[in-house]
């Protein structure tokens, strides 16, 4: 009984924080570019067939419960639905070396990702970065040669359709700037 709360408590907070994460990322910026990831290839069983079985299956187990505990399927899904609601742009763009991608000029290069280390070094140009930083950046880049261009700092003023159980929450988002 005492776990089962502990386990609907924490599945409580990670939900909420989902929520209050892509409202806030919905409500404060233009254009979101996120990697379009197939959870269902990331989370795959590693235990092979009788004839071939596989080999770490115990580590493997163990990531894909920490990949779907993070539950960016939800979070992809509450962004897609929140960026129509409060007029924002979402950009789901190939995830292909994205952390094998240099920001600075664009070389796309393995070794200058050693490892699992945080340091992106550019084999080419020299430049160094925190890895994470690196690849987002490089998702905002090609966000914005996908299709968002023509999106500023402010949000875009398309019109967009809402359900009526939306139009009160709206009602209490701040009004998108309008570009002149």
């Amino acid at each position: 009984m005492f776990f089962g709360r502990i386990t609907t408590r924490r599945a409580n907070r990670r939900r909420d924080f989902t929520h209050k994460l892509t409202t806030d990322l919905a409500k404060s910026h233009g254009l979101i570019g996120i990697e379009d990831l197939r959870m269902k290839n990331m989370s795959k069983s590693a235990k092979g067939t009788t004839e071939a079985p596989g080999k770490n299956v115990r580590q493997k187990a163990g990531l894909n419960r920490s990949i779907l505990d993070n539950i960016p399927g939800e979070r992809r899904r509450q962004l897609e639905h929140k960026t129509l609601m409060y007029g924002s742009v979402l950009i789901a763009v190939p995830p292909f070396h994205t952390s094998q991608t240099c920001a600075a000029c664009a070389q796309v290069d393995p070794e200058s990702r050693k490892g699992c280390g945080r340091l992106f070094a550019c084999t080419l140009c020299g430049h160094e970065d925190d890895a994470d930083h690196n690849a987002s950046v490089e998702i905002e880049a090609r966000a914005r040669r996908t299709g968002g261009s023509d999106i500023n700092s402010t949000r875009s003023t398309k019109t967009v359709r809402v359900p009526a159980a939306s139009r009160r929450r709206m009602r209490e988002a701040p009004k998108p700037a309008h570009a002149s």
